[in-house]
């Protein structure tokens, strides 16, 4: 119905302008009717026709010429045709200056024309957005400058002005033009403007008295209140910017802004799905844009949704391929999905269009992670040369050295990133690891009580690694009182690291083992094992719980633990190890050389199975003579195989040389019969003493590897971490 009124004012116009074509009036609204049944070119057309027969009526044909042009994103035509209204516009007075001076009586010139004026200041303005929308932003302040010059109390044009300087990052111009503005006349736009300015300087107390007012002053106004969303996420008042975009969108449902800020504040409320179903929404109003897309790859990725926030960013740099961030974020992405070739392609662009320490840091982790080190290497050295004074590139680079064991090097790095942040704790904690990794624990202990000090809110971080620098210095209740403390700060957060507290459990158990509390120990592994986030170390967990239960003489209990260990790590080498370990002490010697062979056959290079073998088959061997000659075996040797298997029994350690010799002096008086004494007699009952002394040397040996190796797996290096954490 509407359509059809607009063609029949279009079919009166037509044949009002045919009677009439020098009427000014009839072709302007014909041209209007044209533009809105979007036939624009027809409207041009007839417009420019009329200015042609017509050049002394042309200003406001022009004028109509010009919102057409905008209308089809004509941008630099409509520019033109503003600047030619400006020519005739400085022609006519220039024409009115020249008929003034001819006229003698100066009182008796008429007054200037207002509707120049007015004309003026709005070509002025118009062609100012023009320049703004083609971001042009110097003309667009020129122009604005000379309406301010032509009006000075014109204080739409000192708004305009101030949201240039914003965009130019002159702020405090910015401040400047709205508070004069303000003094002209207080009004929405005026305090909208200076409250844009005061948000930009990050005076938000300020900025949000300004909003509020301009809000005050007209209530339907929906950038106020999406600006005052914005400043509201600024400041982490997220549920105050929901309400302001929501309230805009209510105003205005087409808005995009107000949807994709109410997008916003969901995600930062964790309503992601929410947040996921308003950015999309936004982006079917608003026309493709790369920040809309960016945030909805970011939403999709905390809904693990990897593939559709890949498609998004792959569109996103598609619509704005100079855009760095866009090839970051989509390299992180990559790593996460394992695409590390296309990661690497994608860092590479993003250094190329935009070098930042960030990106080579990133880059050199993932190179890291693929084992090629000298790129990684070189990835950071660039990065140190492009800011020679920043820490961070000095710290990762010196971590990633001592991984190659180029010690000197590492601690050069290290000790330069602390230098040029001295009250850096993350500078210090990574000097704290490197002299644990080299095993001058007291050094550590010494830097990482600074980290501690500088920055008491990475506590936690910080006793993690000082315990394991207590470990290495035997201070173990030291160590526990670090691993309680750090227990307690990580539960007290809102959302802490649950693995880690498991790790902490472990590894607070492993120092209750080195003080001999096994019972206490055994508690901790428990505890652990009840913990929801303990799949990643229960194998150790189990492993560890045995030698705690080996150790207070729970062989069979042990054993059970050794079993569950297995079920989940089948190929855990030490776990065989430590299972065979139990089975030689409860005499099953071919259960123990069996373990041993797995565990060899798992990793050929652990010199522990070797020696636990070893000792199996003496033992076992042992065993067997002593059951073959129990009667030629003298006392001595008798009693000290049960002395061995006693003492291994009961503590997983031998006996010491001192207890040895004085066992085999207290027997050094009792004499076989002469009636039993025969040669092969003699010979065996030496063989059996000195195999039963080799078994203890191996034992020894053996049990003291296998416990400290065991202790050692659960180092803060052995943490399963997602690889895309921050850096």
């Amino acid at each position: 119905m509407h359509l059809d009124r607009l063609r029949e004012a279009l079919n009166d116009l037509e044949l009002a302008s045919r009677l009439d074509p020098d009427d000014l009036a009839t072709r302007l609204q014909y041209a209007s009717v044209l533009g809105l049944l979007k036939r624009v070119p027809e409207a041009l057309e007839s417009l420019q026709e009329f200015a042609h027969r017509k050049p002394e009526l042309t200003v406001d044909t022009l004028f109509h010429r010009a919102l057409m042009l905008c209308n089809l994103e004509r941008t630099r035509e409509a520019i033109d045709t503003y600047s030619a209204i400006l020519e005739r516009l400085a022609s006519d007075d220039t024409t009115a200056a020249a008929a003034a001076d001819d006229d003698d009586d100066e009182h008796d010139q008429p007054p200037k024309d207002d509707t120049t004026t007015t004309a003026k200041r709005r070509a002025l303005q118009k062609r100012g957005r023009c320049y703004e929308y083609l971001g042009d932003l110097e003309a667009a302040l020129a122009d604005y400058t000379s309406i301010i010059e032509l009006e000075p109390t014109n204080t739409k044009a000192y708004c305009s002005r101030s949201h240039i300087h914003c965009v130019l990052k002159s702020f405090d111009k910015a401040l400047a033009d709205a508070t004069d503005a303000i003094r002209i006349e207080s009004s929405y736009l005026t305090h909208y403007a200076r409250g844009c300015a005061l948000a930009l300087l990050e005076r938000y107390d300020e900025a949000l008295l300004d909003l509020d007012e301009a809000i005050r002053l007209d209530p339907s106004r929906v950038d106020a209140l999406t600006s005052r969303g914005d400043l509201y996420i600024s400041i982490d008042k997220y549920a105050d910017a929901l309400r302001d975009y929501t309230r805009a969108t209510q105003l205005d449902p087409t808005n995009a802004d107000a949807v994709m800020g109410r997008g916003d504040s969901l995600a930062l409320l964790e309503d992601y799905d929410a947040a996921a179903v308003e950015l999309s929404r936004a982006i079917q109003l608003a026309p493709p844009h790369w920040r809309l897309l960016f945030k909805r790859s970011n939403v999709y990725i905390e809904l693990g949704r990897n593939d559709e926030a890949l498609a998004d960013l792959t569109r996103a740099i598609e619509l704005k391929p100079s855009k760095a961030l866009l090839y970051r974020q989509r390299a992180e992405l990559k790593v996460e999905l394992e695409c590390y070739d296309e990661a690497l392609a994608d860092y590479s662009r993003a250094i190329e269009l935009e070098p930042m320490v960030f990106a080579y840091i990133r880059r050199a982790r993932l190179l890291s992670h693929l084992n090629r080190d000298d790129e990684a290497l070189e990835a950071l050295s660039c990065a140190i040369l492009l800011e020679p004074d920043n820490p961070k590139p000095y710290r990762v680079r010196g971590e990633a050295l001592l991984q190659c064991n180029r010690l000197k090097e590492a601690h050069k790095d290290l000790t330069t990133a602390v230098r040029l942040a001295p009250d850096g704790a993350k500078e210090l904690l990574s000097l704290g690891k490197f002299y644990i990794g080299v095993n001058h624990f007291t050094k550590a202990i010494h830097v990482l009580n600074q980290a501690i000090e500088l920055e008491p809110a990475r506590e936690a971080t910080v006793l993690f690694h000082r315990a394991t620098a207590f470990r290495g210095t035997m201070q173990y209740d030291q160590e526990i009182a670090d691993l309680s403390r750090m227990i307690v700060l990580f539960q007290e957060a809102d959302d802490y690291d649950r693995e880690i507290v498991v790790q902490s459990l472990l590894r607070r158990g492993q120092a209750y083992h080195n003080c001999n509390k096994f019972h206490e120990a055994i508690a901790e592994y428990d505890a652990a094992l009840e913990h929801p986030s303990n799949e990643d170390l229960k194998s150790e967990l189990f492993n560890a719980r045995g030698l705690a239960q080996h150790s207070l003489n729970l062989l069979s209990q042990a054993i059970d633990s050794f079993n569950h260990a297995i079920e989940e790590e089948p190929d855990g080498d030490y776990i065989y190890d430590s299972r065979a370990t139990t089975y030689c002490a409860m005499e099953q010697f071919d259960q123990a050389i069996a373990d041993f062979d797995a565990a060899i056959r798992l990793e050929p290079t652990m010199i522990c199975s070797f020696i636990g073998r070893a000792v199996a088959y003496l033992r076992r061997a042992l065993r067997q003579l002593v059951n073959s000659h129990t009667e030629a075996v003298p006392s001595t040797c008798t009693t000290a195989i049960r002395s061995s298997d006693a003492t291994t029994n009961a503590t997983g350690t031998p006996l010491n040389d001192d207890n040895q010799h004085s066992s085999s002096g207290s027997s050094s008086g009792k004499k076989r019969p002469r009636e039993e004494e025969e040669d092969h007699g003699n010979s065996d009952g030496t063989c059996i003493s000195a195999a039963v002394k080799i078994c203890e040397m191996l034992d020894s040996r053996h049990v003291c590897t296998i416990q400290g190796r065991a202790i050692s797996r659960s180092e803060p290096s052995r943490m399963r971490r997602r690889w895309r954490s921050s850096s």
